[in-house]
């Protein structure tokens, strides 16, 4: 199953602040903690202000499993990594697949979690 990243997730910028920042309480306003952002920020050759951004974003990034399922269908469909949610998942697989989606001829289909409720952000079932 491919994985697909959600905007500049998977940049090596974002890879680098995240790792280096996952220590940090970032609720904090402190000495300390500006201290440390701003050590981070000039070897990245940032600003604080960027590394903090990112450091938000790299707390609520999520991966999900998506799956192609109806009518008796459980399809794999990719494994998306965002920080926006499953909604923001569902939205980049059905662009990076849309052709693919289109093309399907089922009666009915939902894209779904993997092992999650029935949440469904795609249907075509009327």
């Amino acid at each position: 199953m491919q994985t697909i990243y959600e905007g500049s997730l998977d940049s090596e910028l974002f890879r680098r602040i995240a790792s280096q920042t996952a220590d940090i309480d970032l609720s904090k306003r402190d000495a300390a903690t500006r201290a440390r952002l701003d050590e981070i920020a000039s070897g990245m050759k940032t600003d604080r202000k960027a590394v903090r951004r990112i450091a938000r974003i790299a707390k609520q990034v999520q991966a999900f499993s998506l799956r192609l399922v109806g009518n008796g269908a459980d399809v794999p469909v990719a494994t998306v990594v965002t920080a926006k949610g499953f909604e923001s998942a569902c939205k980049t697989a059905l662009r990076t697949f849309g052709g693919t989606f289109k093309n399907l001829e089922l009666p009915g289909y939902a894209i779904q979690e993997q092992g999650g409720g029935v949440i469904t952000c795609l249907s075509t079932s009327s």
